[in-house]
């Protein structure tokens, strides 16, 4: 059985028409689905953390920074 929109279990809850076993394990199977979420959210976030750290890090040749180069005629 899947999981039961929260909105659903509320309103199942309210009108007595759900069990309290049944109501923790849906709970439960929700918490599951919003952790596995928060997971891959995170993950993705350090990810694009990383990525944005390599493009705005200096290029490491601070000799050739602010030479101008004197153009030929």
């Amino acid at each position: 059985m899947g999981a039961v929109a929260p909105e659903e279990l509320a309103r199942l809850w309210t009108q007595d028409e759900v069990t309290i076993e049944r109501a923790i394990g849906q709970i439960v199977q929700q918490l599951v689905t919003i952790q596995v979420s928060l997971d891959r959210q995170a993950q993705a976030l350090g990810q694009l953390r990383r990525e944005m750290s390599t493009l705005i890090a200096p290029s490491g040749d601070s000799a050739d920074k602010g030479k101008r180069v004197r153009q030929e005629k």
